[in-house]
């Protein structure tokens, strides 16, 4: 009788035990990313520096950032000054910069021209370099057409990276494209990225398709695009990085509600002046769906324009 009750009492408590460790999970998984990053930093885990490759036009206007822009190299001209001719780099790297604690780092490395066109051998080249200098990820704000020679090049060099634990984030593009038609985007192993608006609805110009992984603001100041969504997850992923989360999509994914075409919205709001982090980001569902159209700012004339061409090497 005696041994008949010790085992029903561990039995009641192996219950409880489950029924905490269950509410404990629930609790756990209802986060969202700002809250479950900040659990990280109450859980007093230490920041490691992180480094983000952005493989772009470059980067000019060092700044209040000097400190945490590494000596990158320009694949146009040759040499170690990667001086943006074309602005766009500057601008990824900036808004990177602006949403991350001072511990992520960017490496930029030039590969687009003055008229934004890059060619795809450097592109390989400057993911063989961000891997060799030990870049933690890669931001990659540019396609080409997937049927291409060079695209081919470009997939088997971005999946040697992956497997090599590199995570890559790309954008989806603005062409209104099913990113399977796109590389970077449609490769295996990357983590695409669509655009939408502030309402998280998706904008008219975005990348769509089973693909993508994730949506996030495709907005920067007064502009337009993709390049800006892939690099607010960049944001979010090297934040996460930084308190040694190794599965960084597994979490991104997890912290999103909903299971839909695209794995979820990733929204970024202003920073909180209490917060400990430099980013407030907020992990939400939402669906990317076919979207026709595209428009974008032109920044030099203030006005709205049309704009239809294929991402033949062109950010």
């Amino acid at each position: 009788m005696a041994k008949r009750k010790r085992i029903a009492g561990m039995a009641a408590t192996l219950f409880v035990a489950v029924i905490l460790l269950v509410i404990y999970l629930l609790q756990h998984d209802s986060q969202t990313l700002t809250e479950y990053v900040r659990s990280l930093e109450e859980s007093g885990r230490s920041r490691q520096n992180v480094v983000v490759a952005v493989i772009d036009s470059g980067y000019t206007g060092w700044g209040e950032y000097e400190d945490r822009i590494l000596e990158g190299y320009d694949f146009v001209h040759e040499d170690m000054e990667p001086e943006d001719e074309y602005g766009h780099g500057t601008r990824i790297a900036s808004l990177i910069l602006d949403n991350t604690p001072e511990q992520v780092k960017v490496l930029p490395l030039k590969v687009a021209d003055r008229s934004g066109s890059a060619d795809v051998a450097d592109v390989c080249r400057a993911l063989e370099y961000a891997a060799d200098k030990k870049a933690d990820m890669i931001n990659l704000s540019l396609n080409v057409i997937m049927e291409t020679r060079e695209a081919d090049t470009l997939n088997a060099t971005i999946r040697e990276l992956t497997q090599k634990g590199i995570t890559v984030i790309v954008s989806a593009g603005n062409n209104n494209l099913d990113v399977e038609d796109l590389s970077p985007a449609g490769v295996e192993g990357v983590i695409s990225v669509g655009a939408v608006d502030e309402l998280k609805k998706p904008y008219f110009f975005s990348g769509y398709g089973e693909n993508v992984s994730f949506c996030s603001l495709g907005k920067y100041e007064e502009e337009l695009g993709s390049s800006y969504s892939a690099a607010y997850v960049t944001s979010a992923a090297s934040i996460l990085k930084m308190y040694g989360v190794d599965s960084v999509e597994g979490v991104l994914a997890q912290k999103n509600q909903f299971s839909t075409y695209a794995s979820g919205v990733l929204a970024a709001t202003e920073p909180s002046a209490s917060s400990t982090i430099a980013a407030k980001l907020v992990m939400d569902g939402g669906v990317v769906s076919k979207v026709k159209g595209a428009l974008y700012f032109d920044s030099t004339s203030s006005s709205w324009a049309s704009r239809n061409r294929t991402f033949a090497g062109q950010i």
